[in-house]
């Protein structure tokens, strides 16, 4: 019961972290990537001393108390697209064939941002991200999207070393 009740706090108080750096995403400005991955980061504790179940429920509450506190939706959003990816990163981590792995983790960016920019124009009608959208270069959209990738593995390294880092002091 009483590892139980750890778990449950920890969970419960890193997920009011990940929903703070949400928040923050709508007040600083050019935050769009680094407050939603700051916010999935603390997912990273998470995963490595709670159950699935405390992960996964850590997650969707962040991302749900995101999408309705948050002022920025498209940084909510993406952290509803993107922002579990330290909770299966090990499972991606653990197939077996390199190009395989790249192609899977790049795969998971595209339909996620491509879901999420899809959701944001066609369902919600949100006419300043469309404007915003319009008004821009198709270069520099394309860019952005692959800034966006390298950003995705960038992180995904940084998450690898922490979880090590983090194993490490544990140990101690």
């Amino acid at each position: 019961m009483r590892q139980q009740t750890r778990e449950l706090a920890l969970a419960s108080v890193l997920g009011a972290l990940a929903v703070l750096f949400l928040f923050l995403g709508g007040v600083l400005p050019l935050a769009l990537y680094a407050c939603p991955l700051l916010a999935s980061a603390c997912l990273l504790p998470v995963r490595e001393e709670c159950r699935a179940s405390y992960q996964w429920c850590c997650f969707f509450a962040a991302a749900l108390l995101g999408l309705l506190l948050g002022p920025d939706k498209e940084s909510a959003l993406l952290f509803c697209f993107l922002g579990y990816y330290p909770l299966v990163q090990p499972r991606l981590d653990a197939i077996g064939s390199r190009a395989l792995r790249f192609l899977t983790k790049l795969g998971l960016y595209v339909l996620a941002v491509g879901a999420m920019y899809a959701l944001l124009v066609f369902v919600f009608r949100l006419d300043a991200v469309t404007a915003e959208l319009a008004a821009t270069a198709p270069w520099l959209i394309a860019a952005t999207f692959a800034l966006g990738a390298v950003l995705l593995f960038l992180y995904d390294e940084l998450l690898r070393r922490f979880a090590r880092l983090y194993r490490r002091r544990k140990r101690k």
